[in-house]
């Protein structure tokens, strides 16, 4: 029987790990990392202190940095999902499963390829970008056998 192969996508704010994962006891390969910083379209530099008003106190809650925030999110999406739509163009992937975190998951659904849906066979809310490739299979065991 052939195996299975699958494109593992994992991304957070500001990186994205593609890997293949070629069956069951076969482990994970890492296949293209990327640092949105690669991007000349990306501003990485998001801060964390409020936003100040015009009478010098500070604002809380949705503003115009969010929104910036908001929408460098959604252009490192595109950049996701086109390194994927590279990546599974190019390989032998019958499946794709999906990690990202939260916020970022919501844009990578909105903007998933036609062509990509299809594959997608299961979708994690987690930001498992940092993790050694070593301790992924326990974090993915939930959704595919590693």
């Amino acid at each position: 029987m052939k195996p299975i192969t699958t494109l593992v996508v994992l991304a957070a704010e500001k990186e994205l790990r593609l890997l293949r994962h070629a069956g069951t006891g076969k482990g994970l390969d890492e296949v293209v990392h990327r640092h949105a910083s690669g991007y000349p379209d990306q501003d990485v530099e998001y801060t964390d202190r409020a936003p100040r008003s015009h009478a010098g106190s500070a604002r809380f809650g949705h503003g115009e940095r969010g929104d910036e925030e908001d929408a460098e999110m959604a252009r490192f999406a595109a950049h996701v999902l086109d390194e994927a739509a590279r990546e599974w163009a190019g390989g032998t992937y019958a499946r794709i499963v999906l990690a990202a975190s939260p916020r970022l998951l919501g844009h990578l659904r909105d903007r998933m390829p036609a062509a990509l849906k299809p594959h997608l066979v299961a979708e994690l809310d987690k930001d498992l970008v940092k993790i050694p490739l070593a301790d992924l299979p326990d974090h993915l065991g939930a959704v595919m056998a590693v």
